[in-house]
């Protein structure tokens, strides 16, 4: 069952979501520069979940069965035993954990909830990306509806 979450991270460093039919979809969602006091955290990407997306689009099989060298079928078979595994552990411990992209779990309503990975290393666009720790000489200035000035050198330029 491991095997299927490698498939999942593999197909979100090209595409925007992945459908696991049966259970929901990963999505890849963009977080903006955010000051916080002192510190500004870099933009970077955040896998999320939506139990919604019921719309299997074959995605997911077509990379299984292409780096298995498996028919079609088979590999719709290998991701419904598989999703069928994980929603047991999910009824039986309340969560499971899906690899480096985050945890799986129930919440009290019955719901399947996801909670990210801190880190997700695996998409490009995070790859080395840091927050900006700015010093008193780095002068900020917040102007008028909401826009940040900076005139430090090159902040902008990194921002």
């Amino acid at each position: 069952m491991e095997n299927i979450y490698i498939h999942i991270e593999n197909l979100l460093v090209h595409n925007d979501y992945v459908v696991v039919p049966g259970l929901g979809g990963f999505i890849l969602q963009y977080n903006p520069a955010v000051l916080e006091g002192q510190v500004l955290k870099a933009p970077h990407k955040v896998v999320a979940f939506n139990a919604l997306m019921h719309h299997a689009d074959g995605l997911l099989a077509i990379e299984y069965s292409r780096s298995n060298q498996l028919s079609f079928r088979e590999a719709q078979l290998y991701i419904e035993n598989a999703v069928a595994a994980l929603k047991f552990e999910l009824s039986t411990s309340g969560r499971c954990v899906m690899g480096s992209l985050g945890v799986l779990h129930v919440d009290a309503s019955g719901s399947i909830c996801f909670e990210p990975s801190k880190q997700a290393s695996f998409i490009p666009d995070n790859f080395y990306i840091s927050d900006l720790f700015l010093t008193p000489k780095h002068k900020i200035e917040i102007q008028s509806k909401g826009h940040i000035h900076f005139n430090a050198f090159k902040i902008m330029r990194y921002a």
